[in-house]
């Protein structure tokens, strides 16, 4: 199974640094407007968004790169058994995350300390911490969303499944209405109440680990019977 994860590392450092350049380049304008006059804080904005954008764009690119070159059909002649090329790419996504994690939190932090030194007046300044526990949830939040997605990725594969795996995020054109934006701000409000009852976030946060762990391996065993039963 080592070996199935190095494939996919191959594959993926050569877009890997791109993909973090676009985001990168896509981030600059977001973080300066968390930044102008607004609630926002601009390290933790950094934090969320970069896990998001890199950890999504990597996992799609190497599921993308399976039906390019035929490779999901050459790896199922080699003596490996289907349970060990389906784990070995849920364990890669699930490393791509964790690395991406680590570096949006050193993202977020860098963030903070250089906006002051051009000049800049942070108007919501977060510590390390703050900024640590942003970079976790979001992992989580992404983790749990691609083990909701790879399924579908696995029994349809990346083309036909792109426009349903990325749909909820063209639907997020729908906060501009407003009933949808009010309804948004209601559930955030229980959200928000519902973590403020506890004395700090990180039970909710080691609560969630485990929750998205077990539905990522709920997922994986899910792929394993989809891509049996697929035609290759």
């Amino acid at each position: 199974m080592r070996s199935l994860i190095y494939a996919d590392w191959i594959v993926a450092r050569r877009s890997f640094l791109r993909f973090a350049l676009v985001s990168l380049v896509i981030l600059c304008p977001i973080i300066a407007a968390s930044n102008d006059g607004t609630s926002g804080a601009p390290g933790v904005m950094a934090t969320c968004l970069f896990v998001t954008m890199l950890t999504m764009n990597v996992a799609l690119g190497i599921f993308g790169t399976d039906e390019a070159g035929d490779w999901q059909q050459c790896r199922l002649t080699m003596p490996v058994t289907l349970h060990q090329v389906v784990s070995a790419r849920y364990t890669f996504v699930a490393l791509v995350c964790g690395a991406t994690m680590v570096g949006a939190a050193a993202l977020g932090w860098l963030v903070e300390l250089a906006t002051p030194l051009f000049g800049g007046v942070l108007t919501v300044p977060r510590g390390g911490s703050e900024i640590v526990m942003a970079s976790w949830g979001m992992g989580l939040v992404t983790l749990g969303y691609l083990a909701l997605g790879m399924p579908m990725l696995y029994r349809l594969g990346v083309t036909k499944a792109r426009m349903a795996f990325t749909a909820p995020f063209l639907l997020m054109a729908l906060i501009a209405l407003e009933p949808v934006r009010n309804a948004l701000h209601g559930v955030l409000n229980s959200l928000e109440g519902f973590a403020s009852s506890f004395s700090s976030p990180w039970p909710v946060l080691l609560v969630g680990s485990v929750a998205v762990a077990l539905l990522y391996v709920a997922s994986l065993h899910l792929s394993e019977r989809l891509y049996a039963s697929r035609e290759l």
